[in-house]
């Protein structure tokens, strides 16, 4: 995360009681969120990442599913480092990271949020691009969600990932409050919270 997230949540007193976090990865977050004492919501569509997150947080709930805006299945691109794997393709990832590759992919499940939780305190998302389905599948859910953290893109680092602009207007309800870019690249992290 390039944001603070504990100091902001602490200087805004940001309400931690139920974290859904979509594009778990291995749970890196997750000793943060224990911390905080939250209920605990992994989305995970990848086998081995999800069995990490449930051995290292036995009383966090892992989906092993994609979220996404319908139920069903897509392909995940499967990058060679983990966590740069997309449900979309990739495009200008592949430059800006070459030492990253996308060998294979396979078929996973995919689940909106809203069929597993529709209120949560807070919506971290980290899906490589696929957060407009993530948030399409979390109406309900953003409709009481008190503040949204998304990775966010200037450019189509995967194919027809949205730009930060289109998650300001997917985000009526809430206000960005916080952009950290990382340097020379065209990809960050963004934090709005409920106006």
């Amino acid at each position: 995360m390039l944001i603070d997230l504990a100091q902001i949540v602490r200087e805004r007193r940001l309400p931690v009681g139920r974290v859904i976090h979509v594009g778990g990865n291995i749970g890196e977050e997750g000793e943060l969120y224990s911390s905080w004492g939250s209920q605990v919501i992994w989305f995970e569509p990848r086998a081995d990442a999800a069995m990490q997150i449930r051995r290292k947080y036995p009383t966090h709930i892992v989906v092993e599913a994609a979220a996404g805006a319908t139920v069903g299945f897509s392909p995940i691109w499967l990058a060679s480092n983990g966590q740069s794997s997309s449900l979309l393709r990739p495009r200008a990832h592949l430059e800006l990271h070459p030492e990253i590759s996308f060998e294979r992919s396979c078929e996973v499940p995919v689940i909106p949020v809203d069929l597993v939780a529709q209120e949560s305190d807070a919506l971290v998302v980290d899906a490589q691009g696929y957060e407009e389905y993530v948030l399409e599948g979390a109406r309900k859910c953003l409709g009481r969600c008190q503040w949204v953290y998304l990775e966010v893109n200037r450019a189509e680092l995967f194919k027809g990932c949205p730009t930060i602009e289109r998650l300001d207007e997917l985000l009526v309800r809430h206000r960005r409050v916080e952009t950290r870019w990382v340097l020379g690249r065209n990809w960050g992290d963004a934090l709005w919270v409920l106006k």
